[in-house]
């Protein structure tokens, strides 16, 4: 009887060690899965990073080309209202020495 039991003992225990290896398997797999899903947001992350820094330094640069443009219509603008303002002098010039 003794043996029997014995024989048991082993049997249970392999069947226990045959289980834990399963378990230790599965555990490990979804391990493996987890790192590899981690490893593509990470990967996911740094390629919105990327792509948000391009469009930020875009963003500058059409800030800056509308900021020139600005200055530039500003400018034109005032010298055509010069330009106006001396042509309307030459007028006023030119018909004051008209009346005399």
């Amino acid at each position: 009887m003794l043996t029997l039991k014995k024989i048991q003992e082993i049997n249970k225990s392999k069947l226990i060690e045959s289980q834990a290896t399963r378990i230790t398997k599965e555990t490990e797999e979804q391990i493996s899965v987890i790192k590899q899903k981690v490893q593509t947001e990470r990967y996911e992350q740094q390629v919105i990073t990327s792509q948000t820094t391009v469009m930020e330094k875009q963003v500058t640069n059409i800030q800056q080309q509308i900021e020139q443009t600005e200055q530039t219509i500003i400018r034109e603008i005032q010298e055509e209202k010069e330009e106006s303002d001396d042509a309307g002098e030459e007028v006023d010039e030119a018909g004051l020495e008209s009346e005399e």
